[in-house]
């Protein structure tokens, strides 16, 4: 699995117009927004038979062959789990690309003569996997035993010992490695309707998800930085944007969030709205933005003369390095104390063309090394790439380890794309 997503709202727009259509059980939030992706299919696939050079049986007891119906390929191996000494047998695929694999392997079951726990070990680049399956049943076909990371090569396996339940003849015959193509089923939840405001709304909004077949929600935790009205604020227990009133110290919409959607296996990506802070000067609650009324973007009409609305909002400037610092310490914040799977930056743009701080865009476009710098008669500093390429690096090296009150991530890596997702 991977993490990260990174969307622009109006692309994502044009995305959804080619994509197909998915039905939700019943309307679960008010201006619901659907993306979808291919759907799960193989990309590449390893089957190793018994009978192929990456099988083989392991020191110990020997097997014997047997030609059935219902046997992958020529023939099949099998042991009898009394004998002593016990055998074991190994699967080792060669990998041409290293990346996510689902295993299966296929047997020929006669019923009861078969063992009820047949014990698989999956040797996977994140160690070890002891896998039980029941060869009394679901004979004849592909039988998953996961999906498992693993890196190109000849280092990973699979196991089959012949120690299982008594007076039973255990089968090995066939075993495949399947690349997988992720599906990405997801949907965001706006702020300012029903959806993640308490424990009984993301309780069922997670119910109807799973019943949906959706696997990530994107909810929108940040609209507005400060606090003037419903859907404004953190929807998590932040130090750096004032809570959301529906927050309070007893429930953290986000962590409850986490928690409920990660145990139906659903991942979780934490929208946020980029520069817009709030309709109301000073922004209520926000005493940082509210110190620093220069990292607002006013119109060219109104420079000199302090804070500015932009279409009606106060927006902070993209072209500022501190403001990029300041969003920056958000991402730090959520990636470093919450088990979310990425993070969607919405409105990561200039929205008015004649808007900014113009007197301050030449000093801070020098400021740039010289390769990352726009023309000089460029109006606006390269930004917007900015925030994305750092909240790329930032997540990253948050990834490989868990930081102070945050579990391990329910997923080992890092996706981040605009407008899609693909692996880092």
């Amino acid at each position: 699995m991977s993490r990260h997503l990174i969307v622009d709202s109006h692309q994502a727009a044009q995305m959804r117009c080619a994509l197909r259509r998915l039905e939700f059980a019943a309307v679960l939030i008010v201006g619901l927004a659907v993306l979808t992706t291919a759907s799960v299919c193989p990309a590449a696939t390893v089957i190793v038979d018994n009978v192929d050079a990456g099988f083989s049986v392991l020191p110990g007891g020997a097997w014997s062959t047997f030609s059935a119906s219902g046997q992958y390929g020529d023939d099949y191996a099998w042991k009898d789990t009394d004998d002593v000494p016990a055998g074991e047998v190994e699967w080792r695929p060669t990998i041409g690309e290293a990346g996510y694999y689902q295993v299966a392997v296929w047997y020929r079951s006669t019923g009861s003569g078969r063992p009820d726990n047949a014990h698989y070990t999956v040797y996977h680049a994140g160690g070890t996997s002891d896998v039980y399956v029941n060869q009394q049943e679901n004979g004849s076909q592909w039988v998953i035993l996961g999906t498992y990371e693993f890196a190109a090569g000849t280092s990973g396996a699979v196991t089959l010992t012949s120690e299982a339940q008594a007076g039973k003849n255990i089968v090995a015959d066939a075993c495949r490695f399947a690349s997988l193509i992720p599906e990405f089923r997801g949907f965001w939840a706006d702020a300012f309707h029903s959806g993640f405001k308490s424990e009984s709304q993301i309780d069922d909004m997670v119910s109807r998800a799973s019943a949906g077949n959706y696997n990530a929600i994107v909810a929108e935790i940040l609209a507005y930085k400060d606090t003037s009205g419903g859907g404004h604020g953190a929807y998590w227990h932040s130090s750096i944007v004032p809570w959301a009133s529906e927050v309070t110290s007893g429930f953290d919409p986000l962590e409850y969030l986490c928690d409920r959607a990660h145990a139906s296996g659903i991942e979780v990506h934490a929208w946020l709205v980029a520069y817009r802070v709030s309709t109301s000067w000073p922004p209520s609650g926000n005493t940082t933005i509210s110190a620093h009324p220069e990292w607002i973007m006013v119109p060219i009409g109104s420079m000199g003369g302090g804070p500015a609305t932009v279409e009606g909002k106060y927006v902070l400037d993209p072209g500022s390095p501190d403001v990029q610092e300041y969003l920056i310490s958000i991402v730090q914040e959520l990636v470093n104390n919450y088990e979310i799977d990425g993070i969607n930056w919405d409105y990561i743009r200039y929205t008015d063309d004649n808007a900014g701080t113009r007197p301050t865009r030449a000093m801070r476009s020098r400021a740039w090394p010289a390769s990352r710098r726009l023309p000089a008669t460029s109006a606006r500093p390269p930004m917007k790439g900015s925030l994305r390429g750092t909240t790329l690096d930032d997540v990253k090296s948050t990834n490989s380890s868990a930081g102070p009150g945050r579990k391990s991530p329910p997923s080992p890596a890092i996706r981040a794309s605009r407008c899609g997702t693909r692996p880092i």
